[in-house]
Protein backbone atom coordinates (compact mmCIF):
# COMPACT_ATOMS: atom_id res chain seq x y z
CA UNK A 1 0.00 0.00 0.00
CA UNK A 2 2.80 2.41 0.88
CA UNK A 3 4.51 1.67 -2.41
CA UNK A 4 1.28 2.30 -4.32
CA UNK A 5 0.72 5.60 -2.53
CA UNK A 6 4.32 6.67 -3.10
CA UNK A 7 4.01 5.76 -6.77
CA UNK A 8 0.85 7.82 -7.06
CA UNK A 9 2.56 10.78 -5.41
CA UNK A 10 5.56 10.47 -7.72
CA UNK A 11 3.27 10.20 -10.75
CA UNK A 12 1.31 13.25 -9.63
CA UNK A 13 4.53 15.22 -9.07
CA UNK A 14 5.91 14.26 -12.48
CA UNK A 15 2.64 15.21 -14.16
CA UNK A 16 2.67 18.58 -12.40
CA UNK A 17 6.24 19.24 -13.49
CA UNK A 18 5.43 18.31 -17.08
CA UNK A 19 2.36 20.59 -16.99
CA UNK A 20 4.44 23.49 -15.71
CA UNK A 21 7.05 22.93 -18.42
CA UNK A 22 4.39 22.71 -21.12
CA UNK A 23 2.98 26.09 -20.15
CA UNK A 24 4.74 27.57 -23.16
CA UNK A 25 3.57 28.30 -26.68
CA UNK A 26 5.15 26.10 -29.33
CA UNK A 27 6.67 27.90 -32.29
CA UNK A 28 5.74 27.00 -35.89
CA UNK A 29 7.92 24.26 -37.37
CA UNK A 30 8.78 26.46 -40.37
CA UNK A 31 11.18 28.94 -38.73
CA UNK A 32 11.03 31.22 -41.76
CA UNK A 33 7.38 32.00 -41.01
CA UNK A 34 6.58 34.79 -38.53
CA UNK A 35 4.95 34.05 -35.19
CA UNK A 36 3.25 37.47 -35.22
CA UNK A 37 2.63 40.07 -37.90
CA UNK A 38 0.79 43.39 -37.85
CA UNK A 39 -0.08 45.52 -40.84
CA UNK A 40 -2.52 48.11 -42.16
CA UNK A 41 -4.68 46.94 -45.04
CA UNK A 42 -6.87 48.94 -47.40
CA UNK A 43 -7.98 52.52 -46.92
CA UNK A 44 -7.82 55.36 -49.42
CA UNK A 45 -4.18 55.94 -50.34
CA UNK A 46 -1.92 55.99 -53.38
CA UNK A 47 -0.34 52.74 -54.50
CA UNK A 48 3.32 52.58 -53.36
CA UNK A 49 6.17 51.81 -55.75
CA UNK A 50 7.73 49.32 -53.32
CA UNK A 51 6.09 46.05 -52.35
CA UNK A 52 4.77 46.80 -48.85
CA UNK A 53 5.90 44.62 -45.97
CA UNK A 54 4.00 44.20 -42.71
CA UNK A 55 4.60 47.02 -40.26
CA UNK A 56 5.91 44.42 -37.80
CA UNK A 57 7.02 40.79 -38.12
CA UNK A 58 8.31 38.67 -35.23
CA UNK A 59 10.01 35.34 -36.00
CA UNK A 60 10.50 32.14 -33.93
CA UNK A 61 14.19 32.93 -33.30
CA UNK A 62 13.24 36.32 -31.83
CA UNK A 63 14.12 38.42 -34.86
CA UNK A 64 11.88 41.48 -35.14
CA UNK A 65 11.47 43.33 -38.43
CA UNK A 66 9.95 46.77 -38.79
CA UNK A 67 9.13 46.51 -42.46
CA UNK A 68 9.08 48.85 -45.44
CA UNK A 69 5.42 49.75 -45.45
CA UNK A 70 5.64 52.61 -47.95
CA UNK A 71 7.90 54.53 -50.31
CA UNK A 72 10.70 56.19 -48.37
CA UNK A 73 10.28 54.00 -45.29
CA UNK A 74 13.38 52.08 -44.23
CA UNK A 75 13.73 48.63 -42.68
CA UNK A 76 14.90 48.05 -39.11
CA UNK A 77 15.65 44.90 -37.13
CA UNK A 78 15.87 44.03 -33.45
CA UNK A 79 15.91 40.88 -31.33
CA UNK A 80 13.61 39.54 -28.62
CA UNK A 81 14.66 36.86 -26.17
CA UNK A 82 12.77 33.56 -25.97
CA UNK A 83 11.33 34.68 -22.63
CA UNK A 84 10.12 37.95 -24.16
CA UNK A 85 8.42 36.12 -27.04
CA UNK A 86 6.66 33.79 -24.60
CA UNK A 87 5.46 36.77 -22.52
CA UNK A 88 4.20 38.46 -25.68
CA UNK A 89 2.36 35.35 -26.85
CA UNK A 90 0.80 34.99 -23.41
CA UNK A 91 -0.41 38.60 -23.62
CA UNK A 92 -1.84 38.03 -27.11
CA UNK A 93 -3.30 34.55 -26.69
CA UNK A 94 -4.16 34.04 -23.03
CA UNK A 95 -4.96 37.58 -21.92
CA UNK A 96 -6.48 38.95 -25.13
CA UNK A 97 -7.84 35.82 -26.89
CA UNK A 98 -6.20 36.48 -30.24
CA UNK A 99 -6.56 32.87 -31.35
CA UNK A 100 -10.28 32.99 -30.57
CA UNK A 101 -11.47 36.30 -32.02
CA UNK A 102 -12.53 36.38 -35.67
CA UNK A 103 -12.97 39.21 -38.13
CA UNK A 104 -16.50 37.99 -38.85
CA UNK A 105 -17.38 37.79 -35.15
CA UNK A 106 -16.27 41.38 -34.55
CA UNK A 107 -18.13 42.61 -37.62
CA UNK A 108 -21.28 40.86 -36.36
CA UNK A 109 -20.89 42.43 -32.91
CA UNK A 110 -20.65 45.87 -34.52
CA UNK A 111 -23.70 45.19 -36.68
CA UNK A 112 -25.68 43.90 -33.69
CA UNK A 113 -24.88 47.11 -31.78
CA UNK A 114 -27.00 49.06 -34.27
CA UNK A 115 -24.15 51.50 -34.92
CA UNK A 116 -21.44 51.76 -37.53
CA UNK A 117 -17.91 53.09 -37.57
CA UNK A 118 -18.23 56.80 -38.29
CA UNK A 119 -15.23 57.20 -40.57
CA UNK A 120 -14.75 56.53 -44.27
CA UNK A 121 -11.77 55.19 -46.24
CA UNK A 122 -9.76 54.17 -43.18
CA UNK A 123 -7.40 51.17 -43.23
CA UNK A 124 -7.99 47.99 -41.26
CA UNK A 125 -5.52 46.78 -38.66
CA UNK A 126 -4.65 43.14 -39.36
CA UNK A 127 -2.87 41.02 -36.74
CA UNK A 128 -1.78 37.43 -37.35
CA UNK A 129 -0.77 34.95 -34.64
CA UNK A 130 0.94 31.75 -35.78
CA UNK A 131 1.83 28.94 -33.35
CA UNK A 132 2.68 25.31 -34.03
CA UNK A 133 -0.91 24.24 -33.39
CA UNK A 134 -2.98 27.13 -34.67
CA UNK A 135 -2.94 30.23 -36.84
CA UNK A 136 -5.45 33.06 -36.71
CA UNK A 137 -5.74 36.44 -38.41
CA UNK A 138 -8.02 39.18 -37.11
CA UNK A 139 -8.78 42.38 -39.02
CA UNK A 140 -10.62 45.38 -37.57
CA UNK A 141 -11.62 48.38 -39.68
CA UNK A 142 -10.49 51.77 -38.29
CA UNK A 143 -9.42 50.09 -35.06
CA UNK A 144 -8.66 53.17 -32.96
CA UNK A 145 -11.95 54.83 -33.92
CA UNK A 146 -13.82 51.58 -33.36
CA UNK A 147 -12.23 51.21 -29.92
CA UNK A 148 -13.70 54.54 -28.80
CA UNK A 149 -17.06 54.08 -30.51
CA UNK A 150 -17.65 50.46 -29.46
CA UNK A 151 -16.16 50.37 -25.97
CA UNK A 152 -18.74 47.76 -24.92
CA UNK A 153 -17.42 45.23 -27.46
CA UNK A 154 -14.69 43.47 -25.51
CA UNK A 155 -13.07 41.84 -28.54
CA UNK A 156 -12.30 45.21 -30.14
CA UNK A 157 -10.68 46.45 -26.94
CA UNK A 158 -8.55 43.32 -26.74
CA UNK A 159 -7.36 43.64 -30.35
CA UNK A 160 -6.57 47.32 -29.67
CA UNK A 161 -4.55 46.34 -26.57
CA UNK A 162 -2.47 43.93 -28.66
CA UNK A 163 -1.99 46.60 -31.35
CA UNK A 164 -0.63 49.03 -28.75
CA UNK A 165 1.78 46.41 -27.38
CA UNK A 166 3.02 45.61 -30.89
CA UNK A 167 3.40 49.31 -31.73
CA UNK A 168 5.72 49.69 -28.74
CA UNK A 169 7.84 46.78 -30.00
CA UNK A 170 7.85 48.37 -33.46
CA UNK A 171 9.06 51.66 -31.97
CA UNK A 172 11.79 49.90 -29.98
CA UNK A 173 12.92 48.20 -33.19
CA UNK A 174 13.00 51.45 -35.14
CA UNK A 175 15.13 53.32 -32.57
CA UNK A 176 17.38 50.38 -31.71
CA UNK A 177 16.17 49.05 -28.36
CA UNK A 178 15.06 50.17 -24.89
CA UNK A 179 18.33 51.87 -23.91
CA UNK A 180 18.18 54.23 -26.88
CA UNK A 181 14.46 54.76 -26.31
CA UNK A 182 15.17 55.80 -22.70
CA UNK A 183 17.79 58.28 -23.92
CA UNK A 184 15.30 59.79 -26.38
CA UNK A 185 12.58 60.24 -23.77
CA UNK A 186 15.08 61.74 -21.32
CA UNK A 187 15.97 64.36 -23.94
CA UNK A 188 12.30 64.94 -24.84
CA UNK A 189 11.28 65.48 -21.22
CA UNK A 190 14.18 67.89 -20.67
CA UNK A 191 13.13 69.90 -23.75
CA UNK A 192 9.50 70.08 -22.58
CA UNK A 193 10.55 71.14 -19.07
CA UNK A 194 12.45 74.04 -20.64
CA UNK A 195 9.18 75.16 -22.25
CA UNK A 196 7.08 74.57 -19.14
CA UNK A 197 8.39 73.54 -15.72
CA UNK A 198 5.04 71.84 -15.03
CA UNK A 199 5.17 69.70 -18.18
CA UNK A 200 4.18 66.06 -17.57
CA UNK A 201 6.77 63.33 -17.90
CA UNK A 202 6.38 61.59 -21.25
CA UNK A 203 6.86 57.86 -21.76
CA UNK A 204 6.22 55.25 -24.45
CA UNK A 205 2.44 55.44 -23.88
CA UNK A 206 2.54 58.99 -25.32
CA UNK A 207 4.16 57.91 -28.59
CA UNK A 208 2.18 58.80 -31.70
CA UNK A 209 4.41 57.13 -34.22
CA UNK A 210 8.00 56.10 -34.87
CA UNK A 211 9.38 55.40 -38.31
CA UNK A 212 12.73 54.94 -39.96
CA UNK A 213 13.29 56.62 -43.31
CA UNK A 214 15.28 54.91 -46.05
CA UNK A 215 18.15 57.39 -45.45
CA UNK A 216 18.46 56.07 -41.88
CA UNK A 217 16.79 59.00 -40.14
CA UNK A 218 14.35 58.07 -37.38
CA UNK A 219 11.31 60.27 -36.80
CA UNK A 220 9.01 60.22 -33.80
CA UNK A 221 5.95 62.13 -32.65
CA UNK A 222 5.15 62.34 -28.93
CA UNK A 223 2.16 64.12 -27.40
CA UNK A 224 0.03 64.36 -24.28
CA UNK A 225 -3.06 66.43 -23.55
CA UNK A 226 -3.64 67.64 -19.99
CA UNK A 227 -7.18 68.52 -18.90
CA UNK A 228 -8.51 70.56 -16.00
CA UNK A 229 -10.99 69.43 -13.34
CA UNK A 230 -13.95 70.09 -15.66
CA UNK A 231 -12.53 67.97 -18.48
CA UNK A 232 -11.51 70.91 -20.65
CA UNK A 233 -8.11 70.96 -22.32
CA UNK A 234 -5.59 72.77 -20.13
CA UNK A 235 -2.54 72.24 -22.32
CA UNK A 236 -1.27 70.07 -25.14
CA UNK A 237 2.37 69.03 -24.96
CA UNK A 238 4.05 67.89 -28.18
CA UNK A 239 7.52 66.89 -29.31
CA UNK A 240 8.70 66.02 -32.79
CA UNK A 241 11.96 64.07 -32.82
CA UNK A 242 14.35 63.62 -35.73
CA UNK A 243 17.42 61.40 -35.32
CA UNK A 244 19.77 61.42 -38.33
CA UNK A 245 21.72 58.18 -38.53
CA UNK A 246 24.69 58.24 -36.14
CA UNK A 247 23.77 61.62 -34.66
CA UNK A 248 22.04 62.97 -31.57
CA UNK A 249 18.26 63.57 -31.51
CA UNK A 250 16.94 66.90 -32.78
CA UNK A 251 13.87 67.80 -30.72
CA UNK A 252 11.21 70.42 -31.38
CA UNK A 253 9.10 70.78 -28.24
CA UNK A 254 5.91 72.84 -28.09
CA UNK A 255 3.20 73.63 -25.56
CA UNK A 256 -0.22 74.71 -26.80
CA UNK A 257 -2.83 76.28 -24.53
CA UNK A 258 -6.38 77.30 -25.47
CA UNK A 259 -7.05 81.00 -25.52
CA UNK A 260 -8.85 82.35 -22.51
CA UNK A 261 -12.34 83.61 -23.30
Amino acid sequence: MKIAISGAIVLFFMTSVCWAQSDEYQMPEDKSKPVITMQSVGGFRMRPKVKPEPMLSIYPDGKVVAGRTWDGIGRAEWKLSYKEIQALLKFCIKENKMLEHTTEGIQKAIKDSGKRVMIADAPSTEIMINTKDKQNTVSVYALQFATRQFSSIKAIGQVAAVEQRLKKIHAMTVVGGPKKMDEIFKAVNAALKEKDKDAPTMDLSNLGYAQKRDNGTVRMSIAKQVKNDTGQMKANYMANVSIPEGKKPEIKANVFRPRER
